[in-house]
């Protein structure tokens, strides 16, 4: 959007105001810091679910525990095609308020979440524009998603994006077997899928980070720290392996835990929580509850490597890779198949190690 602004292109950019952004992710992504002031950005409420719930969140005592129950809650399933369906009214409303006077050449919806794509392709068919989807995940096929657990979801939300991507000018992706997925699912998309493989700047976490000083460590801390920021989703990307390597780790050095510190900064499952419990790992392995963006960036600065955990299909690139990229500390990404997307890009950019995601490499 900068880049488009900075080339004399009129951007204007629809985004979820800050208190609802934070509803269910506890963090606001910072849009307008980082977007050139050429840009205009216009903050939209969300819809009646998110208001409920930032409700509760202000009389509760534990907001971490009240998004669990929320998350978890067989009520999540109807959501479609995600958590964010609610906002689906609020910004086609407002970007039809917005392009009243104001005729976009090209809507670019942005997503996960998904429901970004259902507003953009209904706003760009109502205004005649080019509508180009940008996806950071795949939707319906993908395997990291907690919505898409039940059989019908999985059939309804592929009708659903089928229905929607016939009328889009391109599907922007991130890696070739993102590509080779949609073209078999979707083949009337011959010829519209693009992927771009990576990209990120490093300025605006630098700022935030505050010069790479740590508030988090105390200064006579000589542990190795690695840390692993947000949501561990066992179906696609497990921490098995590396545990089984503390676990062995820790039956050989007794004194592990004043060497090595493993942080899992998020959402933690309960198997994972379990196994660290029952492996005696809890004085090497740590969880710090979910945090907010800027806090979770102070976690990644005040760590000596930041553990990256593979995908199994290799479809997409965690998000957090591209904050790790910017925060300039070493990865350590566990690859789980051979085409990892994540895998390749560490050793282009010459980011860290990658070590596949079995015990005895781990280790």
């Amino acid at each position: 959007a900068s880049y488009f602004a900075e080339a004399g292109a009129d951007v204007r950019v629809l985004t979820m105001s800050k208190e609802d952004q934070e509803v269910l992710q506890r963090r606001d992504p910072g849009v307008s810091r980082m977007l050139s002031s050429k840009v205009g950005v216009a903050r939209v409420p969300g819809g009646l679910l998110r208001s409920l719930i930032r409700r509760r969140l202000n009389a509760s005592a534990d907001p971490t525990e009240v998004i669990r129950k929320v998350r978890a809650s067989a009520f999540t399933q109807l959501l479609v095609p995600d958590a964010y369906a609610d906002c689906i009214v609020p910004f086609v409303w407002r970007g039809l308020k917005t392009t009243k006077h104001w005729r976009p050449d090209v809507v670019l919806s942005f997503g996960y979440p998904w429901s970004a794509h259902v507003a953009g392709g209904i706003l760009a068919r109502l205004r005649r524009a080019t509508w180009i989807a940008e996806y950071s995940d795949p939707w319906s096929r993908n395997q990291a998603s907690d919505l898409n657990k039940a059989g019908w979801r999985q059939w309804l939300d592929e009708r659903i994006e089928s229905l929607l991507l016939r009328s889009t000018a391109r599907v922007v992706v991130t890696t070739e077997a993102t590509r080779s997925l949609y073209l078999r699912i979707f083949p009337f998309l011959s010829g519209r899928v693009e992927v771009v493989r990576y990209g990120y700047r490093s300025d605006p976490m630098q700022d935030e980070s505050g010069g790479g000083h740590s508030p988090l460590r105390a200064d006579d801390d000589e542990r190795l720290w690695i840390a692993h920021t947000g949501r561990i989703y066992r179906g696609a990307r497990s921490p098995e392996a590396l545990l089984k390597a503390l676990r062995s780790l820790n039956d050989e050095y007794t004194d592990l835990d004043k060497r090595l510190a493993v942080w899992l900064v998020g959402e933690v499952d309960e198997a994972t929580q379990e196994q660290i419990r029952e492996w005696s790992l809890a004085s090497v392995v740590r969880i710090v509850p979910w945090v907010p963006q800027g806090e979770a960036q102070r976690w990644m600065q005040s760590s000596d490597w930041l553990l990256l955990l593979g995908n199994h299909a290799g479809v997409q690139v965690p998000s957090k890779l591209y904050d790790y990229l910017g925060a300039h500390k070493p990865v350590l990404l566990l690859r789980e198949a051979p085409g990892d997307e994540a895998a390749r890009i560490v050793s282009d950019v010459d980011a860290g190690w990658v070590v596949d995601n079995r015990e005895e490499p781990v280790a």
